[in-house]
């Protein structure tokens, strides 16, 4: 799963790491040295709060992947090195179904559970340079960068298999889900609204094409 940069060990300035004369600040002494330490102190404990609040900004709380605003900001920029490089890839849309039961009979504490789990099956099965977000509800995205759209269908098709054989015990019951799903494959002339409603168009052809199935199989 992609991560935010965290940046360089120490992104401060010479000017806060260094004295005026150049000696490095770990092995000055003195006033000067004792109150440019202070500094340097502060100013990295509000660069990490800045860093923890940028992340909280984009991150799912409840699943601990990206949330809508952070997975849309990397789709943008996946498209970009798209155009730039001529890279190929592909996003795909997860939907849960027979979800809403789960919250109705055993509370939304066992739809939070499931989603947790079906989150960290998700996060395990992709690669370290893709993208994993819940945008909200029991939907999921992926993003798969600068690889095969056939080979990432596949990885797809086999996640799918191991959502829907997932089973949480919860108060005496195994709870599942099935998983209708999206794709939609990009390449440089790719744009972001697009591509989101060409997955969007093509899950909700797979959620309408397995409630036949199924209703076909019940029959």
């Amino acid at each position: 799963m992609l991560t935010l940069a965290s940046g360089s060990a120490d992104p401060l300035p010479a000017e806060l790491t260094h004295l005026p004369d150049g000696t490095p600040l770990a092995e000055s002494t003195g006033p000067l040295a004792t109150w440019t330490r202070r500094l340097t102190d502060i100013v990295r404990q509000q660069a990490a709060e800045i860093e923890r609040l940028r992340a909280l900004a984009v991150t799912d709380p409840l699943t601990g992947l990206y949330n809508r605003r952070g997975f849309e900001d990397l789709l943008e920029r996946a498209l970009a090195a798209s155009r730039r490089h001529g890279e190929t890839g592909l996003l795909a849309l997860i939907d849960l179904d027979r979800f809403k039961p789960i919250n109705d009979r055993h509370g939304h504490a066992a739809g939070d559970a499931v989603l947790e789990a079906i989150a960290r099956v998700i996060a395990g099965s992709i690669r370290a340079t893709d993208c994993a977000a819940r945008p909200g509800g029991d939907e999921f995205a992926l993003l798969f960068v600068h690889c095969d759209p056939e080979g990432a269908a596949a990885r797809l098709a086999r996640l799918r298999n191991a959502i829907e054989a997932l089973r949480l015990d919860w108060a005496g019951a195994r709870l599942g889900v099935t998983a209708s799903l999206g794709i939609a494959p990009y390449g440089p002339g790719s744009e972001a609204r697009t591509l989101l409603a060409a997955a969007d168009a093509a899950l909700y052809a797979d959620k309408t094409a397995r409630k036949a199935a199924s209703g076909l199989r019940s029959a």
